[in-house]
């Protein structure tokens, strides 16, 4: 298990893009990044007993946005960072892990 250490993964998730034409600003789907987020918390960051992760919803699918979900894992919450990589809805995660 990483202890402290500053980890990032990439995730791409194309079904998180929702759009309504061309007008629209494109958005990340919540329960998709949800569950991208818990598994790359557990896959990329060995947390196998994560129980839930919360992410904020109409977060925009562009380069650059940053927001944070929270996961709980040993009764405990932890913030998880995501910054959104590029326009077609892939994003990394970032934790420090928890001890």
């Amino acid at each position: 298990m990483l202890i402290g250490a500053v980890a990032a993964s990439l995730i791409a998730v194309p079904l998180t893009l929702l759009s309504v034409g061309r007008l629209f600003t494109p958005m990340l789907d919540r329960a998709s990044v949800q569950t991208g987020v818990a598994e790359v918390l557990k896959q990329d960051f060995g947390l196998a007993d994560v129980e839930k992760v919360e992410c904020p919803s109409d977060q925009p699918a562009t380069t650059g946005t940053q927001f944070e979900c929270t996961f709980s894992y040993n009764a405990k919450s932890y913030p998880v960072a995501v910054e959104v990589i590029n326009d077609q809805g892939q994003y990394r995660v970032g934790i420090d892990a928890p001890k």
